[in-house]
């Protein structure tokens, strides 16, 4: 059975504010956890919370230390790819390139035909001797070619 959707604001109780942090930290280190055995991918979680004096580390301090190590080891360029796939604003710029691009694609589609229908009105008035091929507007025969 699927819960409800949980509104995000701020908890006002500062005991039940503590009680969800707990059940939340819990969460998160089980969700590195499983991604990490699951995935066999190299993961670390750090959690510096209000109510601890020591921020609590998953896995052992020593190979969450090993992680984040060869995360900083990483070229630059491949920090750079990194930070380009997980970064909110290139990723919305990004998007906003394809859509432009595709924007310009459906423009010239568009405009196309439009030409095409003017073209073929005129065409279907001339055959049906309602008018002269040359009362055809200059515009559509340029824009045609």
């Amino acid at each position: 059975m699927a819960r409800k959707k949980v509104t995000l604001a701020y908890i006002a109780s500062a005991t039940a504010r503590k009680v969800t942090f707990n059940k939340r930290r819990k969460g998160l280190l089980k969700i590195v956890s499983e991604l990490s055995t699951l995935c066999g991918v190299s993961a670390c979680a750090i959690v510096n919370g209000p109510y601890d004096p020591q921020p609590e580390v998953w896995p052992e301090q020593w190979e969450a230390h090993r992680v984040l190590m060869w995360f900083k080891s990483l070229p630059e360029i491949e920090l750079r790819n990194v930070n380009k796939q997980f970064n909110p604003e290139s990723f919305a710029l990004n998007q906003i390139e394809k859509l432009s691009e595709q924007c310009k694609r459906h423009q010239q589609e568009n405009h196309y035909l439009e030409i095409n229908r003017m073209y073929n009105s005129e065409l279907s008035l001339a055959l049906d001797g309602k008018c002269s091929i040359h009362d055809f507007h200059s515009s559509a025969l340029t824009d045609f070619s």
